[in-house]
């Protein structure tokens, strides 16, 4: 059987590309006549271009247009004479699938026909964003709007599926290693809660009152969940970098990683994954997709998995994990489509915040092993239910309404370092434990409507998007406290040599405290797309939105804060496709985030504002196999909030102060896409210049380095393939992440301090093979991280008497099996 016939029997293999473009607009006949304009480009990104302006969906094998370019087609032309004209002297052809979609295939010598077949209904972002390979054509969390990057003012990286699947990154904060400027990790640092990410300097406040985290999902900031993003159901991420807040609201000015799951397809594909890694680690995925009717107009996604892994860190450090998430889309009439996606997200897990002691102003110098906390066990229960409707009134007008309502809670009971007595700083060190316990509950409830349309103007040619979002989020969060065990004896441990055999701490009642907090939001956004000429692109737009809180602290502190904030955020660019293969941009944007905290003796915290200048430039391989993105830019946040460690404020640890301005400016670099067939690369560098650039209070000065933001920061993947075959033979793959010496801030209430991160690099590894298993394809992997086990830390956490240090993990080995039929 030839690689061809094989397409041709596994129709899973069938690609959409641009395909979530036409969901934005009304079906066209495929005989009626309408405005076509696609300027010579890379096949692939021609067909993006044709699906937004026919509404007429193009189905095809990734491999099939890889090396293709496409000729200009203009004028009043139905789709499928549009369609033949951009297939022109490509070796391709296409049969029509009723009145909505087109097969691309192969065509015989001299055949330049085209055939009917029997009508069914096409889902049109069956895929995600990522297309073939390495490089992704389009994009859409920077519109909201599915866009060509070429066409896009902005710096938007996505990592594809393809990079998922070579990487096998068991957390969101692995995924993002290979773009540039991203610093991530667990937020609880082992097996914990919520991701840490900085983006441009500035860190995510990804804490329980969260003040905008940078993730979101498929598009929507529904005040994310507590628990880190599993996998098994992530289809690509996009990364878009500066202020996004006309879109999202209030949210770190970093900018906005966009986790895009996997949504029902069409084409019935069943794929089984099984992994078995270092530390006792198994992890088994499922995912299933299909119609559940002859008709099609009914499909199904279910994905699945459960994972159980044990740790590389001393003491009862654990992770149990199951994922269950399934979606459905009911396509109710040619122009009405429903969508509901379920999730149900349980862990179990022994935390670790990997405390580790001061020392002489440097985190105690121990085994990047040793754990000198207690068996810490947490419990999170994560429900998400989202419904959306789709209806297209026209050829041109298009409006997509989802609401969706969150249910999290998350029990914790962890006992950590708390202090450290030395003498002289010399050994033998013991360190004080503290007792932690956390009860947490939230409900969110988010609404949000888009409104698209399309229509030109003196010859200038708009996309426009009218927008509204309102979201209402509930929490009640109890913490108490423990330093003594049952007979009022301190808890204390030897850092040289842990007896973890003394008695339990306790919670002492006059330390629980209780917190509620209720939010609400209303956003407006209007954004409008215009081709002021071929070639030249306008984007602008404008967001108002208010944020009303209210919060209550009871128990052993009393405190309550109401507050209504409001802010109007602008964003404009202009981008230059000077040729098909270069584009060069400018833009201007600004953010907003609630202030969070309280100033002693009660006061609110101001909100914090962001304004950024960027510029940059884009290109792009004549057949659309590789990218590269060039950006520089000056972001500056104002009104951040740090620790008062004034000791007169009490409680201590309790208040915020405002310091001014922090300043980020710097250049990123990112390069995706095959170099040949068989060789793919992916490259970045960043340089990021972030600190504080004005102060108005201590602790920390003018000219001082914001936290886990290293200056300096590079990353390279690539892989080889050697088999011309896609769906056979051997791969190999290694790359490595590096990072300069980056700052962590010391929050000492007698000489707060800021001492450095050294810098270190890590490589990785993977090999695979991929065969056919009857009428199945099955791929064997084998990942190695951290390839020469090198000890490094990841990031610190602001800490007073102690650090949390983020230890990377050392070498280890994932094994993977998986079948797809």
């Amino acid at each position: 059987m030839t690689a061809q016939d094989h397409r041709r029997t596994h129709p899973w293999r069938l690609t959409l590309l641009a395909g979530m473009l036409a969901t934005q607009f009304a079906v066209a006949q495929p005989t009626t006549p309408v405005a076509i304009d696609i300027p010579p480009q890379p096949l692939a990104a021609a067909l993006a271009r044709f699906a937004e302006q026919s509404g007429l969906k193009a189905l095809y094998a990734a491999d099939l247009v890889a090396g293709k370019s496409a000729p200009r087609v203009q004028g009043q032309l139905s789709p499928l004479a549009a369609l033949q004209q951009l297939l022109a002297g490509s070796g391709l052809r296409f049969r029509a699938i009723g009145n909505d979609a087109a097969v691309i295939e192969a065509a015989p010598a001299g055949d330049d026909t085209t055939s009917t077949l029997r009508p069914v209904t096409v889902r049109a972002d069956s895929i995600g964003a990522g297309g073939p390979g390495y490089a992704a054509p389009v994009a859409s969390t920077g519109t909201r709007l599915a866009t060509p990057l070429m066409e896009t003012p902005l710096n938007v990286q996505v990592v594809t599926q393809a990079v998922l699947q070579e990487r096998h990154p068991a957390t969101l904060a692995e995924a993002l290693a290979n773009v540039s400027g991203v610093v991530a990790a667990s937020r609880d640092l082992q097996y914990g809660a919520g991701e840490r990410i900085t983006l441009r300097g500035f860190s995510s406040a990804n804490d329980f009152n969260t003040t905008g985290s940078y993730v979101v999902s498929d598009g929507m900031r529904g005040e994310g969940s507590h628990a880190a993003i599993q996998m098994a159901d992530v289809d690509s991420i996009e990364v878009l970098k500066g202020p996004a807040a006309i879109l999202y609201g209030r949210i770190e000015p970093g900018g906005v990683v966009n986790v895009q799951t996997k949504k029902p397809r069409a084409d019935s594909q069943h794929t089984v994954e099984q992994q078995i890694g270092s530390w006792d680690t198994t992890r088994t995925r499922v995912d299933l997709t299909g119609p559940l009717n002859d008709d099609k107009t009914v499909l199904y996604r279910l994905n699945a998995a459960y994972e159980r892994s044990d740790s590389w860190r001393e003491g009862d450090v654990y992770a149990r994990t199951s994922l269950l998430a399934p979606s459905f889309i009911w396509k109710l009439t040619p122009t009405t489509e429903i969508g509901l996606d379920l999730k149900h997200d349980h862990t179990r897990s022994g935390e670790d915040y990997q405390a580790t002691p001061w020392v002489d102003g440097r985190p105690a110098v121990m085994p990047r092993d040793r754990n000198l906390n207690e068996p810490s066990p947490a419990k999170f229960n994560n429900d998400l239910a989202n419904l959306s409707v789709t209806h297209r009134f026209n050829d041109a007008w298009t409006l997509k309404a989802r609401v969706a309502h969150a249910s999290n809670d998350y029990d914790q009971r962890a006992t950590e370092a708390l202090s450290i007595d030395s003498t002289g700083g010399a050994a033998p060190w013991t360190a004080t434990r503290l007792l932690l316990a956390i009860d947490w509950r939230r409900k969110a409830d988010v609404l949000n409507a888009d409104l698209t349309g399309q229509f030109e103007v003196t010859g200038m040619k708009h996309r426009v998007l009218f927008g509204v979002d309102l979201s209402r989020t509930r929490s009640n969060y109890v913490l108490g406290l423990g330093i003594t065990d049952a007979d009022g004896n301190l808890s204390t441990i030897d850092v040289e040599s842990p007896d973890h055999s003394g008695p339990p701490l306790v919670i002492d009642s006059a330390s629980v405290r209780r917190s509620r907090l209720s939010l609400r939001e209303q956003g407006l956004y209007l954004q409008d797309q215009i081709e002021l000429v071929p070639g030249v692109h306008l984007l602008a737009g404008l967001r108002w939105q208010r944020l009303k809180s209210d919060s209550q602290d009871t128990g052993s502190f009393e405190s309550s804060d109401h507050r209504t904030e409001s802010a109007t955020t602008p964003r404009v660019g202009l981008l230059w496709q000077a040729q098909p293969w270069l584009s060069l941009w400018g833009s201007y944007s600004e953010g907003f985030g609630a202030g969070y905290g309280r100033q002693h003796p009660g006061t609110a915290m101001p909100p914090t504002g962001a304004r950024q200048f960027e510029v940059g430039a884009k290109v792009q391989a004549p057949d659309g196999a590789w990218q590269g993105t060039l950006a520089v830019y000056d972001l500056t946040k104002t009104n951040v909030a740090t620790a008062d460690v004034d000791p007169a404020h009490l409680p201590a640890n309790t208040w915020q102060v405002p310091i001014g301005k922090a300043r980020s400016n710097g250049l990123e670099i990112d390069f995706q896409g095959r170099l040949s067939k068989q060789w793919s690369l992916i490259a970045g560098y960043a340089y990021t210049n972030a600190r504080i650039s004005r102060n108005e209070a201590q602790p920390f000065r003018v000219g001082d380095r914001l936290a886990d933001a290293p200056r300096h920061m590079l990353n390279l993947w690539t892989t080889y393939a050697f088999s011309d075959v896609e769906a056979q033979g051997w791969r190999v793959g290694a790359g490595a992440n590096w990072r300069s010496a980056s700052a962590v801030d010391r929050f000492a209430s007698d000489a707060p301090q800021q001492i450095p991160n050294p810098s270190y690099a890590v490589a990785n590894a993977m090999v695979s093979y991929a065969f056919k298993l009857g009428a199945s394809k099955a791929t064997a992997q084998l990942n190695i991280d951290n390839l020469f086990n090198r000890k490094y830390w990841n990031l610190a956490t602001e800490a007073t008497e102690w650090a949390y240090i983020n230890f990377g993990a050392p070498r280890s080995v994932t094994a993977s099996v998986k079948v797809e039929f």
